[in-house]
């Protein structure tokens, strides 16, 4: 997750007692990492200019309040980072370095009281999932993505709350607003106290080995609009209250293992714009007032979907991407199927039991970039409306019966 500062770093000299406190801290952590040239500016020979130095931000009293490193190569660990020093510190980013590490001891984020974003996206911290960042009571923003975090993170947090030392009420993090776990190795199935974090909008918990069925109590969040549950070991059927979740504008439950058949709740999400329910079994046909019109992008590849190709489907007319490859669909593409579906830019009906010719008034708009009908049993010419695809880079019709001659521009596609 970026990070945007609102306040520019001050630019005028300070001299404080708080400030050259922190300064050496900060100096001292330099010195425990790897050499980098973009942080020859943090020297105590530069003190008096601290809120200058790369990554700082100050708010107006010259206090440090936002440290912001990502993606500067950076190599090394927190442990030698004194965050004691910087009690006004509310935003914390080193998003995309090579740092490494665990975070079991409580002192690496002691005593940052005001901290409302923690971002160590895209490093190598490792460890089981720190219990005491529940102690951050301002935290709003928490991203853990892309690191090697493991272990169930439901005992993690028991274990601390079994110490004695606070009682569990103080660890509900009330103000979460982004809570961002992604492509770590956490395991088991997502704790029930998750449903005490009312306030949040952004939930990532993919690539992972969560399991179990859908978690019930995130449907209890209702002021989620971002939620990512794919790519784990989920199973059972979608469950039908997932229209609870009104204001979700992404779903994400892709490549696991899901069953059944497609809510037709899901339609009542009068919010959602991305819907992908790729790579699960669920199977039947789908329902026959799936999403709304606003809906962008449908994905529901690989999974067991059976019948026609349906109608409803032409009423997304702000389609940009459908997938429906590796199904059991069957049967003939309407003359009049997406027609009104202007903004699509790739149709992937690959690898299904579709017949017949396709349409010689098929739709295909200008901005298509991608068209893939290989792996059905289409036959007949290929049409010359193919030709309005004046945007097309790939185009994949192999694997059919298409017969006869190709259309004549066929000779002037560069990319085919």
């Amino acid at each position: 997750m970026q990070i945007q500062t609102g306040l520019q770093s001050a630019r005028y000299p300070i001299n404080t007692c708080q400030t050259t406190r922190a300064g050496e801290a900060i100096v001292k952590w330099k010195n425990s990492l790897a050499r980098s040239t973009l942080l020859d500016f943090w020297s105590l020979d530069n003190l008096t200019y601290l809120c200058n130095w790369t990554g700082i931000t100050c708010n107006a009293a010259g206090s440090i309040t936002e440290i912001n490193l990502s993606r500067k190569e950076l190599a090394g660990t927190l442990a030698k980072f004194d965050f004691s020093s910087f009690p006004n510190l509310n935003s914390f980013t080193v998003e995309d370095n090579y740092f490494r590490g665990d975070l079991l001891h409580e002192s690496v984020f002691n005593n940052l009281h005001n901290l409302e974003s923690l971002n160590l996206l895209g490093n190598s911290f490792h460890g089981p999932f720190p219990p005491y960042l529940v102690k951050l009571f301002q935290l709003t923003d928490l991203d853990l993505s892309y690191n090697n975090f493991s272990g169930c993170i439901s005992d993690d947090i028991r274990q601390f709350f079994e110490t004695g030392s606070f009682p569990p009420s103080v660890f509900k993090l009330s103000k979460l607003k982004h809570l961002l776990l992604s492509d770590n190795k956490f395991s088991g199935s997502i704790p029930s106290d998750i449903k005490m974090l009312l306030d949040l909008e952004s939930l990532y918990l993919d690539g992972n080995s969560f399991e179990g069925s859908f978690p019930p109590n995130i449907l209890k969040l209702s002021k989620l609009r971002f939620l990512d549950l794919s790519s784990n070991h989920f199973s059972g059927s979608i469950p039908n209250d997932i229209k609870m979740l009104r204001n979700l504008v992404q779903l994400w439950l892709h490549s696991n293992s899901f069953e059944g058949a497609i809510p037709s709740s899901i339609s009542l999400l009068g919010e959602l714009r991305y819907l992908n329910l790729g790579h699960n079994h669920l199977n039947s046909s789908i329902p026959s007032d799936i999403g709304n019109p606003e809906l962008q992008y449908l994905n529901l590849s690989s999974n067991q979907f059976t019948g026609p190709l349906p109608k409803i489907i032409s009423n997304l007319t702000n389609l940009l991407v459908l997938g429906l490859n590796d199904n059991k669909f069957s049967g003939n593409i309407l003359s009049n199927f997406l027609k009104d579906t202007t903004f699509l830019d790739t149709i992937d009906f690959s690898k299904n039991n579709l017949s017949g010719n396709i349409p010689k008034k098929f739709s295909v708009h200008w901005n298509l970039e991608c068209i893939n009908l290989s792996g059905n049993y289409f036959t007949g010419e290929i049409p010359a409306t193919i030709c309005n695809a004046t945007s097309l880079q790939i185009l994949d019709l192999s694997n059919n019966g298409f017969s006869g001659a190709l259309p004549h521009c066929f000779v002037s596609f560069k990319l085919i």
